[in-house]
């Protein structure tokens, strides 16, 4: 999609394509009927990859609906991963009671997006970061990786398998990092992030992602 827009202002726009940012003004995982999953961890795991992804493609800027919404009587198929029996476009609650009667937390509860977000925040946030290119040979692990400013790298592993715990070898390309590797996770069970260490020795390195989780590590 970026790829296509940004032929499509070079066409137009000539010299100056280069200087029109691409932002994405609206986002979430479903334009309608949100149902439990907009409530639940696969929420916070499709925004940490998406906003991730889009960053990776050249946008400049994303904004996520919203960070107050309300609740919805949405989609609540018994096949859809979560507790809630609401769905809520929110970050945080709104403390609001649909028609049909389910109770929202108290307002401004944390959703899981909110911890998508906070999961992000361990990867990178500042003006100097800049994304890397990162690949992973399993379709149900997606991994993400920023450089920052000062030369360190941070890496986001996402593991969308709901069942299957993996351990997965990190192989760094130019980069031999040694010491204490900050690491940060949410998943299933989770009520904030967990924050551990682990040592590094070079540029390979095991980390251990749960099922349905957001493992982030920050490199010495």
């Amino acid at each position: 999609m970026v790829a296509t827009l940004k032929s499509s202002l070079a066409q137009y726009c000539g010299r100056r394509a280069a200087n029109l940012p691409i932002m994405v003004t609206e986002t979430n995982s479903v334009s309608y009927n949100p149902g439990k999953q907009t409530t639940s961890l696969v929420n916070a795991l499709f925004l940490a990859d998406q906003l991730s992804t889009w960053f990776e493609s050249g946008v400049a800027n994303v904004d996520w609906w919203a960070l107050h919404n309300g609740p919805f009587d949405g989609n609540a198929d018994p096949a859809l991963y979560g507790d809630y029996a609401f769905g809520d476009y929110g970050i945080l609650s709104a403390g609001q009671t649909t028609p049909a009667g389910a109770v929202e937390p108290p307002t401004n509860t944390p959703l899981p997006a909110y911890f998508g977000f906070r999961m992000l925040s361990y990867l990178g946030h500042g003006a100097q970061d800049t994304m890397l290119e990162a690949t992973t040979s399993n379709p149900l692990v997606t991994v993400h990786a920023v450089r920052q400013g000062g030369g360190n790298v941070n890496l986001l592993v996402i593991n969308k398998d709901p069942s299957v715990r993996y351990n997965v070898t990190v192989s760094l390309a130019g980069a031999a990092p040694r010491g204490w590797a900050n690491v940060y996770r949410y998943g299933k069970t989770s009520t904030t992030i967990a924050t551990t260490r682990t040592p590094v020795n070079g540029s390979t390195f095991s980390v251990a992602v749960e099922p349905y989780s957001l493992t982030a590590v920050q490199l010495p």
